[in-house]
């Protein structure tokens, strides 16, 4: 009798999670493209306003540094360092 009340309960649980589950997939279903950042400016020309340097390559008194664009990902100039 226990075993049986115990296979009832997991078998509860686990259909309650999957309904849950279900029902989150079509309640949570965010197509958003703000929240794509990568896709910000894919349809207009991106002003290239917050812009940031990142070290690409650095060797001793050698550095390879890239400018990248914070809104839509594109490499705005590149630059070395050093000799």
């Amino acid at each position: 009798m226990t075993q049986t009340i115990i296979i009832i309960a997991l078998l509860l649980f686990f259909t309650g999670i999957a309904i849950i589950g279900f029902i989150a997939h079509f309640c949570f279903d965010d197509t958003d493209a703000d929240l794509y950042w990568e896709d910000n400016y894919s349809t207009i020309d991106c002003p290239h306003l917050h812009i940031t340097d990142v070290v690409e390559e650095a060797f001793a008194n050698y550095e390879l540094i890239g400018t990248y664009c914070m809104d839509c990902g594109e490499r705005v100039s590149q630059r070395q360092d050093g000799f």
